[in-house]
């Protein structure tokens, strides 16, 4: 009878362990052309830079062999919201 109410315990700590699931954390820090261009300015070194927007997903040198640094925030920002949720019930007898 012991081993039972041990185990029916056990089984309510996973239970309640699972459904305790994190909420997916939003940063509102986006990068915005407004941002761009309020922040940013010619001359600025680029260590600056990448502390304001954070570090580029692209580095190449154009044609006056300047650098150019790319950012493509849409395709690697992502929030996950889905969760999922997982019961069991054993019944010892």
């Amino acid at each position: 009878m012991k081993s039972t109410w041990i185990a029916l315990g056990l089984c309510l700590l996973v239970v309640v362990a699972g459904c305790g699931g994190g909420t997916a954390e939003i940063k509102e820090d986006r990068l915005t052309v407004g941002k761009v261009q309020g922040e940013i300015k010619v001359g600025m070194p680029a260590s600056q830079v990448a502390e304001l927007l954070g570090s580029p997903n692209i580095v190449t040198t154009d044609e006056k062999r300047r650098e150019v640094w790319m950012y493509d925030k849409v395709s690697t920002d992502r929030v996950d919201t889905s969760s999922s949720s997982f019961a069991g019930l054993i019944i010892l007898g």
